[in-house]
């Protein structure tokens, strides 16, 4: 990648935020349609942010856009995008050609990026591919120091599983034979005017809602054909079906501080997306206050466990469900007199990895905790503590 592009307009280029000597961590996503380049980019170019970009693990969905400096169809425009969790970004338009290329650059994270990377850099292509098109999303990560490895391994997956291209449906053209559009793959004349894309644009958001086609259906007659993008990737076959089961001897078990945590489905086997983790706490089980920037999610199975949640205690038995928010001071404790047996979900994985590594394995679900000298409950301590900010938490 170049450090800055000339702009065929002449407009002068803008030094991009990643030069070819950074580590960027970067993710790309493509998908192919049967409408033309010009007419896809019409439509994905302008998109309303909020009504496509939702929350993907621990980032937030975009509410809206505060401070755009001018209209976004050329270099150096500015804006501000503004997050649901209050958070927000400056981004800065880069790179436009129209029907073929736009690029931009996110900075000024408020949020848990701001603790990751010093930016993002995203581009979208537009390539002609038989009578259609073939989009490409590329955005890369410029990470902080240190960085990298949490970018590149538990956050990485969530560009690859679920930071897909989100305009399901976005591009739907009425395509008449009679009048309007003259080539395939066009949008009707009226749609063409300078400088207002207006009707692409509701298009897009009736389509784009929720990540669903919520548009009603142009049934085909003699007189319209209708033309859809579907932005659903193509299946991966490379990913296997998964069946857990804690008395599954390839399970792997984690004795932790008395508890036993048994890793029914990592996020390896997810592709980073969650982890399921099936936990048995012994009467008196549980961990010591912490919080993390992932959510976490606790299905009770058998007894009851009391959580501390900003504080306050919430008993939880079996048959319930409860979800901690991402960041959220909180912890777990067995007081029932009897041992207690859950499911958690992390998600993103990476609890999963962390367990591993800080714990110690044994047989089975059933297996007594190993009997550990001081020194070696202190080195437990010391490594929980060294390798808890790597996975995106800390003790309280």
């Amino acid at each position: 990648m170049t450090d800055s592009r000339t702009n065929p307009s002449g407009t002068p280029a803008i030094p991009l935020l990643i030069s070819r000597t950074d580590r960027a961590v970067s993710i790309t996503v493509q998908q192919r349609t049967r409408v033309a380049p010009a007419t896809a980019f019409r439509v994905i170019a302008p998109i309303d942010l909020p009504s496509v970009f939702h929350r993907v693990g621990p980032f937030p969905g975009v509410k809206g856009v505060a401070n755009q400096t001018e209209t976004w169809d050329h270099v150096g425009p500015t804006r501000n995008p503004q997050f649901e969790d209050g958070s927000q970004a400056s981004e800065q338009l880069t790179e436009y050609t129209e029907g073929s290329i736009f690029a931009y650059q996110l900075t000024g994270f408020t949020n848990v990026l701001s603790r990751l990377a010093s930016g993002v850099r995203g581009e979208f292509n537009f390539n002609p591919d038989g009578d259609g098109t073939l989009i490409r999303w590329t955005y890369e990560f410029k990470p902080l120091p240190g960085r990298r490895p949490i970018l590149a391994g538990p956050f990485a997956p969530c560009g690859t599983a679920t930071w897909r291209l989100p305009w399901t449906g976005a591009c739907r053209w009425p395509r008449r034979r009679s009048r309007g559009c003259s080539s395939p793959g066009q949008p009707p004349e009226s749609t063409r005017r300078d400088g207002a894309f207006h009707e692409d644009q509701q298009a897009a958001r009736r389509a784009a809602s929720g990540g669903r086609v919520v548009a009603r259906p142009i049934e085909p007659t003699d007189s319209t054909l209708q033309e859809t993008i579907s932005m659903i990737p193509d299946d991966d076959p490379t990913r296997s079906l998964t069946v857990a089961n804690p008395d599954d001897p390839d399970t792997t078990h984690i004795s932790l501080a008395g508890d036993n945590y048994g890793m029914l489905i990592t996020g390896e086997q997810t592709n980073g997306a969650y982890c399921l983790i099936d936990m048995r706490i012994p009467d008196g089980g549980g961990p010591p206050p912490h919080r993390h920037d992932f959510e976490e999610m606790f299905t009770i199975i058998e007894g009851e466990i009391e959580f501390t949640f900003r504080g306050e205690k919430h008993l939880v038995r079996a048959g319930s469900t409860i979800n901690i928010p991402a960041n959220a001071p909180h912890n777990f404790r067995n007081n029932s007199g009897a041992p207690a047996h859950m499911l958690c979900m992390c998600t993103p994985a990476g609890q999963d990895e962390y367990f591993t590594r800080i714990g110690d394995v044994v047989a089975s679900k059933d297996a007594p905790p190993p009997q550990l000298s001081p020194d070696e409950l202190a080195e437990r301590r010391r490594r929980a503590t060294e390798l808890a900010s790597t996975y995106r938490s800390e003790f309280l």
